[in-house]
């Protein structure tokens, strides 16, 4: 959303040499007005929409708050829900949850489908995409330029491509070890640091990660804190509920069986 107001056509006057046309309407001849009406459809098919320029003080004062304010929610829906899925055990209700969460992503765009007037949102189902004005120079710089690499290539020039086409999912995954490492800091006390050497470990958390890397080489090796309950009434002491086996607590053996602190028995 933010590189379209970026890069939309900013309107700089209301002459008329600045004004452009955002509504057109194609007429159609004899033949297609007949397969028209066979289909069931009407003149108003042949209306056509396309953005115009839009004044820079709308980008300033309506279009960039807007967008803020909708990275500020993502951004903390992202924080909650995260914390709020690693705290849901059962798979189903991780879908359910994970569901709810997208929900609220899409809210607005259901506040508009619910609440927009019908003229509105025809407009905005007819609205054609925007396309940059390309340069022809430009065209026929980037076409020489990829014949060149097609035609001479290193090994190098094969993993940056592959990065450069993967950067998304590479930023995916980095986010979400980032996300997993805030929040094993908050409930969780570090036993061995990320990416240090499975080969070195003598227990894996899963039976698989003996030929591969395990899920602990990434995040490393973490134990979850005692769950407490602040006495408000008994001054500022807090009350020991859950304490993994191997935590000094008076209760222990509530968390869930691993091999650096299994079940007791």
């Amino acid at each position: 959303m933010a590189r379209f107001v970026f890069l939309s056509p900013t309107l700089h006057g209301r002459t008329e040499n600045h004004v452009e046309q955002w509504i057109s309407f194609d007429e159609p001849d004899p033949e297609t007005k007949r397969l028209m009406s066979l289909l069931g459809k009407k003149d108003i098919d042949c209306i056509t929409f396309k953005m115009a320029g839009m004044p820079l003080r709308w980008k300033v004062l309506w279009a960039w708050p807007v967008i803020l304010v909708r990275f500020m929610i993502t951004s903390v829906l992202a924080f909650v829900g995260f914390r709020f899925l690693m705290n849901s055990a059962g798979v189903i209700d991780q879908i359910l949850n994970a569901v709810a969460l997208f929900f609220i992503v899409e809210l607005d765009l259901i506040m508009f489908t619910t609440f927009a007037k019908d003229m509105t949102r025809d407009i905005m189902d007819r609205l054609e995409p925007y396309r940059m004005p390309a340069e022809r120079a430009k065209i026929e710089s980037f076409v020489w330029k990829a014949l060149r690499q097609e035609k001479s290539y290193t090994s190098w020039d094969v993993i940056r491509r592959t990065i450069r086409f993967s950067r998304v999912i590479v930023a995916v995954f980095f986010l979400q070890w980032m996300m997993f490492l805030g929040y094993f800091m908050s409930h969780c006390q570090m036993e061995a640091w990320p990416l240090a050497s499975p080969m070195m470990r003598d227990k894996y958390y899963h039976d698989g990660s003996l030929l591969a890397w395990n899920w602990e080489f990434f995040t490393g090796q973490w134990r979850s804190k005692n769950i407490t309950k602040r006495l408000w009434m008994q001054g500022p002491s807090n009350e020991t509920l859950c304490a993994p086996h191997g935590n000094a607590g008076e209760i222990v053996g509530c968390g869930l069986p691993t091999p650096w602190h299994g079940p007791r028995g």
